[in-house]
């Protein structure tokens, strides 16, 4: 993809990740709009959702990044749809499944003007393949101040780096299916972070022990926290100091 050359609109939101991330002074702890403001929205990571966040002056929302078998860039959680995956279908035949739901998947193209100066991102690329072509969307819209790359592949984070090494990149882990292997190596995440080239981590909430955020801490990595609904866990987080919470509810937990 050629990379398009945008006038950067002027930012409404004066944000920049690094006010909360990446040695940061001491400030509120990040809230982060879990796919557009989730509970609110009839149909998750919409431009709906999306807008949904912007007007509750959310700070940061997070989405998914998936590819069609016509190279189309569009914000879609799930691998599959009706039992046939995603990366083979055109973007036309997925729109046309989901009317069937009553909505149409945005493109990234899309979202990235809708939330331009509005909004910062954090970005979730599904697989790997198409780095570039994302960094050449969205840079094209947001300064790199302005949003952040997260994934639960290495080799993404790896090639993102390779690409920039100026943007910033977040490991996720708790992935629901582990080996026990993968799942030691998230417990333990440093090693892993190093290797991947990662700046933060990003893990369920079930793995933020206090030892988990001691040892990333020690090594200078944020802890980004998905995904947290609960009241008492999300005290519990906020008391260990963590960066940044990811929710389907902005709307209670945002300062």
């Amino acid at each position: 993809m050629k990379k398009e050359k945008l006038k950067q609109k002027s930012n409404q939101t004066h944000s920049s990740i690094f006010e909360y991330l990446f040695h940061k002074q001491k400030k509120d702890t990040l809230i982060i709009a879990h796919r557009g403001a989730k509970s609110l929205a009839k149909v998750e990571n919409t431009k709906e959702a999306f807008q949904i966040a912007i007007d509750l002056n959310i700070k940061m929302v997070e989405f998914d990044v998936r590819i069609t078998s016509d190279g189309k860039l569009v914000i879609f959680h799930n691998n599959h749809l009706n039992k046939k995956k995603l990366n083979s279908m055109t973007y036309e035949e997925l729109c046309r499944k989901t009317s069937l739901e009553g909505y149409t998947p945005p493109l990234l193209r899309d979202v990235l003007e809708e939330c331009q100066g509005n909004i910062m991102l954090d970005i979730e690329l599904k697989e790997a393949g198409y780095e570039q072509e994302v960094l050449d969307l969205v840079t094209a819209y947001y300064s790199i101040d302005q949003f952040v790359i997260t994934s639960f592949h290495d080799s993404v984070l790896k090639k993102i780096k390779k690409i920039n090494p100026n943007i910033k990149v977040g490991l996720l882990i708790g992935y629901e299916h582990a080996s026990i292997l993968r799942r030691i190596t998230e417990i333990f995440p440093v090693k892993r972070l190093k290797a991947s080239k990662a700046d933060f981590v990003v893990p369920h909430y079930t793995l933020v022990t206090p030892m988990l955020v001691k040892s990333c801490r020690l090594h200078h990595y944020d802890v980004v926290v998905w995904t947290v609904n609960n009241d008492k866990i999300f005290n519990k987080l906020l008391k260990r100091n963590v960066s940044a919470i990811i929710t389907d509810f902005p709307q209670r937990y945002a300062y």
